[in-house]
């Protein structure tokens, strides 16, 4: 019998602590590093947002109005970085023009249609836009990651590749909780990286027990 995404949450509650797992100071700083955090590894993206804010430039205004030379050196270990560089500008002066410098207001619109703004901004995708509703804004959304793919289908708690598909799911399943959506994505997350690899390490896995694809392994 498969685990359900409920026992799923409470098993890996009990594995992972994720209270701190995405640390920020500000709206804002989640949305520069979820943009950032796009394909790289997230020790990369602390130091870019170190640098950043040694620069004063997690202000809104700062970074809108900063030369893209000087941002691009400063978020060149996260790698793409003349793009990010742009995106992270272009984020800025959307937030700026738009929103009056709010982030916080930009985010808490009616769901769908901030998700929608958020995704017509150079850069964002899906993953990126729902990262930073949901660290950013305290929305009620699941980040569909491939990670998180993974390990839902492979242990058989869902069925399905497509991203919206299992997003839309997830919300279902678990209601407008924030909470239990943010720690979910968190907790798969670390379960991928500990475990469920593309070449899996089921042994010690808390979801070994009743997994469908360590059960077709053996």
């Amino acid at each position: 019998m498969p685990w359900t995404i409920e026992e799923v949450l409470s098993l890996l509650r009990n594995e992972y602590d994720v209270q701190s797992w995405w640390p920020s100071s500000s709206a804002f700083e989640v949305a520069l590093g979820a943009i950032l955090t796009q394909q790289t590894r997230w020790e990369n993206v602390l130091l870019c947002l170190d640098s950043l804010r040694d620069h004063g430039l997690l202000d809104v205004e700062r970074l809108a109005e900063t030369d893209i030379h000087i941002l691009e050196e400063l978020v060149r270990p996260c790698g793409f970085y003349r793009q990010k560089a742009h995106r992270l500008q272009s984020l800025a002066r959307h937030v700026l023009d738009t929103h009056g410098g709010e982030i916080s207001h930009m985010l808490q619109g009616e769901l769908d249609e901030c998700r929608e703004e958020l995704l017509s901004l150079p850069g964002i995708g899906p993953e990126t836009a729902d990262s930073i509703l949901l660290y950013g804004g305290g929305r009620p959304v699941f980040v569909a990651s491939s990670y998180c793919l993974r390990v839902l289908n492979r242990t058989g708690a869902c069925s399905s590749q497509d991203y919206e598909a299992m997003r839309k799911k997830m919300e279902e399943e678990l209601g407008p909780d924030s909470l239990a959506l943010g720690d979910l994505y968190a907790l798969l997350v670390e379960l991928a990286k500990e475990h469920c690899r593309k070449l899996p390490i089921c042994r010690g896995c808390p979801l070994e027990t009743r997994c469908s694809f360590k059960a077709g392994r053996t």
